[in-house]
């Protein structure tokens, strides 16, 4: 990790993306996910159960040691999200609640019914114990939890 401070994300492949569902993956180190939703994509279910599905299943086959996790969603380019995703990753995140060693948040600016259902998610989730944070940007998430790309596996394609 020594020297990778200054590595962009996004200038990175990402570790699984899904061009179908326009979201891209990558591992963190400590152990945990990036997970970004294209500019203009919804936040759709679908996007939602392959997150919590597919990404978790692979992203746990990655760090088969580890028991806690660090999330970092970028919803921050999406257009809209649909309340049945919101739920997806409401009831995904109460069933890994001991896994969860953070989570950030990245929301829309502009849209007010996305940050109203998210915050009102992200409520919950902490009155639950989960240590969920609501950020601008992943600058922001980075400068409160130190985490980093990790560098050591291959892309995958994927939905």
């Amino acid at each position: 990790m020594a020297g990778m401070e200054d590595v962009r994300f996004l200038d990175l492949v990402p570790h699984l993306h899904s061009a179908r569902l326009h979201v891209r993956c990558w591992f963190l180190e400590p152990a945990g996910v990036l997970t970004k939703v294209d500019a203009g994509a919804p936040v759709t279910a679908a996007v939602a159960k392959y997150i919590s599905e597919h990404v978790y299943t692979v992203m746990r086959a990655h760090f088969p040691l580890v028991g806690r996790f660090i999330y970092v969603h970028d919803f921050s380019a999406a257009s809209s999200y649909e309340p049945r995703a919101r739920e997806i990753f409401t009831e995904w995140a109460l069933r890994l609640s001991g896994q969860i060693s953070r989570a950030f948040l990245i929301m829309p600016a502009s849209n007010t019914l996305f940050r109203m259902g998210i915050n009102t998610a992200a409520m919950m989730l902490r009155d639950d114990g989960i240590p969920i944070e609501i950020v601008r940007s992943l600058d922001e998430a980075r400068s409160r939890c130190a985490f980093m790309p990790c560098i050591d596996s291959s892309p995958q394609s994927s939905g």
